[in-house]
């Protein structure tokens, strides 16, 4: 896991959507979202017909996680499929 890209999935995030997360409380790989005034799981079908998976973690809450596995370009892809999701 690299930090500075949880640190910016973290960031852009907290850019489409004030007050969601704040990015200086991230400390792992996982990103823990308040999706208020959306309901997780319409954020979660909307990333996920783009092909991005995170998971409802409550009604107003998702967990977005990094690995290894996810590079750059999907960091970006999830954060503009976040960003489209609540617009």
């Amino acid at each position: 896991m690299d930090h500075r890209d949880v640190a910016s999935i973290a960031q852009g995030i907290a850019e489409a959507l004030p007050g969601s997360v704040d990015p200086a409380t991230v400390e792992t790989n996982m990103v823990f979202v308040d999706t208020a005034p959306f309901a997780s799981d319409t954020i979660v079908r909307a990333m996920a017909a783009e092909g991005v998976q995170v998971g409802g973690f409550s009604p107003t809450r998702i967990r977005a996680v990094t690995s290894k596995e996810v590079d750059r370009a999907g960091i970006d892809r999830a954060i503009a499929a976040f960003t489209r999701a609540v617009k």
